[in-house]
């Protein structure tokens, strides 16, 4: 799996949405006009972690498309 450092991911803030949640990178891109919440949430978090404000929205049902948009993981 591929590694990215903090840097890397908040290069994709714009054109390409990278979001991180326990860790892991998505990129929400191609979902972000799907997404219930709207896009603006996406823009909001980002090159950010956002795993706190993922589980408090309780996305039990995310996870059955994270596998797709898994990227990598974040370098520590």
């Amino acid at each position: 799996m591929n590694e990215y450092s903090l840097e890397e991911v908040q290069t994709h803030m714009k054109d390409s949405l990278w979001i991180i949640i326990d860790g892991y990178i998505f990129d929400v891109t191609s979902y972000r006009s799907k997404h219930p919440g709207g896009s603006q949430l996406f823009l909001k978090y980002a090159g950010k972690d956002c795993t706190k404000q993922f589980n408090d929205a309780r996305h039990i049902d995310a996870y059955n498309y994270m596998d797709d948009l898994c990227v990598g993981k974040l370098k520590l």
